[in-house]
């Protein structure tokens, strides 16, 4: 017995020394199946974290920057001319949805659905807001259902190569402890890195294992009726309350916000979808609006897809009949395969805006878009388009024409792509504006990689009736995205050099240089916003001032709240006058708050942003006889504002949710009463609407 027991020994001495011999050629098998099985993993997790991601986030993952007025009674017009009509007086530090960049100007969507132009040089461009993550009961079982078809999927796969990962590193840890000290070390990187792509498959698996098992909970597939109603999905919202607005004079009234949408999927290539809302509310005078949309859709795989629809938008203000307005709105997008690597694409869009009283502000506007996309192989695309904007009105500055003739290529590879443009633009406005029509020429080159893109860009301007504006651009642009889990970096950066061929003086030149950058931690966040314009020189001529705009916020996060100083400044500086106290110049300094609470399956989100100002600016004398208005002493002005927010939801069934809202927006100027060319101390807004909220799914 004693020599069996002997022999056994020696034979596992013998196995265990042949498998120290071939232990480093294990290893490096094990951590290649491992990087293999980890791939894979990656493949059908991040997927379904990227839809959760965009289920989640408070506003849309893509949703663009947002432009906060820097200037008291920031005017917004209604196109991008300075002569253009004022649609409405901005306020210090109000917020708009930026939709549109161009030249100097922004295009923003105001709070009561109208959209308008305001100039670069009166707002702050500061970042989408971070996403704030949501409570599965926010969440409708409609929006889950995508979702969860995919990751019941792949779960299963998900989790049997979380099971084999586990099995490969437990089988290398047993090997590599079996070997001698000496040999251990030589391999521990080795080692290393084989656990380290195990903790990125684990890693894979609890977040997609989290998020799966607790939607789960919300989710049950419904079951199949025969019905009229049977692919129908949607949603109907009821909120109604009060809100009240102080300005020269305090107003308030009813509030009210009302929402249906509906969806129909009539077969396999088609569907039907409508929606319609209607919102009564104060901006500086109470309005209502409604909207109306009906949306239809032709899909054949490979084949003819059409798309189209009809719309129409009512404003109606209470105090100035010559606001009210209703715009109606129809269009298609078209697109057909002429052959497999041929396809051909057409929009059109018709726009009326037709006023409640007579006025010049009233327009039309047909827009098109035509274009052919050839594909001469897997990896080159061409595309050839004409896009075109025809615009008629009674107000010389909104009746023009617009032609964009476009060139594009495109070169893929596994890696990324590169992309040349090349596009030719004429606009030409009424005989009584043509000192703005204009030609540009743009040419575009730009790197794309999963992670980031490079682009360099090269722009001349020409204006044949106002040749002293023309210019030429040359800049780039560069962004970086990384994310993992619970980090993500946004960053993008621009450099711009505007020169102007036409003007002898040189001090007319200018460089802008851009950065945004959004960083998110488990434990802190950070925003930043930094804009710089430098003259190529500021002494010639009407004397010019560099400029630097910067918006800082940080946040520290504790489980689900984020709380933060603010930090801002809008400098104007020369190196003949004060750095800091001289007119027109701000510092702005604040607290920035958001909490977003489960409690059991109600959702409560808090925001709460206070700011303090430092407001250098000039005193301004009238003279009541002749209106002349002649600068004094340079004061410094201390205007603060507070924004709240409470967002209630709670889940009383599968299909109804009640909602709670209140909102507050307070901003003071700081101004005395003195004769001055703003009498407006102060402003504010205050908003209570609750309701429920029904989904439906058939």
């Amino acid at each position: 017995m004693g020599k069996k027991i002997i022999c056994f020994m020696l034979f596992l001495a013998l196995l265990g020394g042949l498998f120290a011999a071939q232990n480093p050629n294990e290893l490096y098998s094990a951590l290649t199946d491992m990087r293999i099985l980890r791939e894979e993993i990656r493949k059908k997790a991040l997927p379904i974290l990227v839809m959760l991601k965009q289920l989640e986030t408070a506003e849309d993952v893509s949703s663009p920057g947002r432009a906060k007025v820097i200037n008291p009674a920031a005017p917004v017009h209604e196109s991008n001319l300075p002569e253009s009509a004022i649609l409405l007086q901005s306020r210090i530090n109000d917020e708009f949805p930026i939709l549109e960049k161009r030249d100097d100007w922004y295009r923003i969507q105001l709070p009561d659905d109208r959209q308008g132009w305001i100039q670069e040089s009166q707002v702050q461009e500061i970042a989408a807001p971070l996403p704030v993550r949501k409570s599965p009961a926010g969440i409708s079982k409609v929006e889950l259902g995508d979702v969860m078809r995919v990751a019941g999927q792949w779960m299963p796969e998900i989790s049997a190569g979380r099971d084999s990962a586990e099995h490969i590193l437990g089988r290398a840890k047993q090997g590599f402890l079996a070997l001698p000290a000496q040999q251990q070390q030589l391999l521990k990187p080795l080692y290393a890195e084989l656990e380290a792509e195990y903790q990125k498959i684990v890693r894979y698996f609890s977040y997609v294992n989290y998020f799966y098992t607790e939607y789960a909970a919300y989710y049950e597939e419904p079951p199949a009726k025969k019905s009229v109603f049977n692919n129908t999905s949607g949603q109907v919202s009821a909120q109604l309350g009060t809100v009240s607005y102080t300005s020269t004079q305090d107003k308030s009234t009813s509030a009210r916000n009302i929402n249906l949408n509906l969806r129909k999927v009539i077969n396999e290539l088609s569907s039907v979808s409508a929606a319609v809302s209607s919102r009564r509310e104060i901006l500086e005078t109470p309005y209502s609006t409604n909207n109306y949309r009906l949306a239809y859709q032709y899909n054949i795989p490979n084949g003819l897809n059409i798309a189209s629809h009809a719309a129409m938008h009512t404003f109606s203000d209470d105090s100035l009949a010559r606001n009210s307005f209703s715009r109606y709105n129809a269009g298609y997008q078209l697109r057909y395969p002429l052959k497999p690597e041929m396809d051909l694409y057409h929009d059109f869009d018709y726009l009326n805006k037709s006023l409640k009283e007579k006025g010049p502000n009233a327009y039309s506007t047909s827009q098109f878009n035509v274009g052919l996309r050839y594909r001469r192989d897997q990896r080159t695309v061409w595309t050839f388009s004409t896009r075109g904007l025809i615009q008629s009105s009674d107000a010389h500055y909104l009746d023009f024409k617009r032609y964009v003739p476009q060139v594009t290529w495109q070169r893929r590879n596994p890696d990324g792509a590169l992309q040349a443009q090349f596009e030719f633009e004429t606009l030409g406005y009424h005989e009584d504006a043509k000192q703005n029509n204009y030609r540009q020429e743009r040419l575009e080159f730009r790197w794309q990689r999963p992670n980031s893109s490079r682009q360099v860009m090269l722009i001349g301007k020409q204006y044949p009736n106002s040749n002293q504006i023309n210019y030429i651009k040359l800049g780039g642009k560069m962004q970086w995205i990384r994310s993992q889990m619970a980090f993500s970096t946004n960053m993008k950066m621009s450099l711009l050099l505007v020169y102007f061929p036409e003007i002898a003086d040189a001090g007319s030149h200018y460089l802008d240089f851009r950065l945004d950058r959004n960083q998110l931690k488990p434990v802190i966040s950070y925003g930043t916003n930094l804009f710089v314009r430098l003259w190529s020189n500021p002494d010639a001529g009407v004397r010019r001032y560099h400029l630097i705009d910067f918006y800082q916020t940080v946040g520290y996060a504790w489980q689900q709240i984020r709380i933060g100083p603010l930090l801002g400044a809008h400098l104007l500086v020369h190196k003949d006058e004060r750095f800091i106290k001289k007119d027109g110049n701000s510092l702005r300094t604040g607290l920035d708050f958001k909490g977003n609470f489960v409690i059991q399956k109600a959702l409560l989100y808090l925001s709460l942003q206070y700011e303090y100002n430092f407001l250098f600016g000039e005193e301004y004398q009238i003279d009541p006889n002749t209106g002349d208005i002649t600068p004094g002493e340079l004061k410094t002005r201390h205007p603060t504002t507070l924004q709240a927010m409470v967002d209630f939801r709670l889940p009383i069934s599968r299909s109804f949710d009640l909602q709670a809202l209140f909102s507050s927006y307070d901003v003071n100027l700081d101004l005395n009463e003195e004769p001055g060319t703003d009498m407006l101390t102060e402003h504010g807004r205050n908003l209570f609407q609750a309701g429920l909220i029904y989904r439906f799914e058939r």
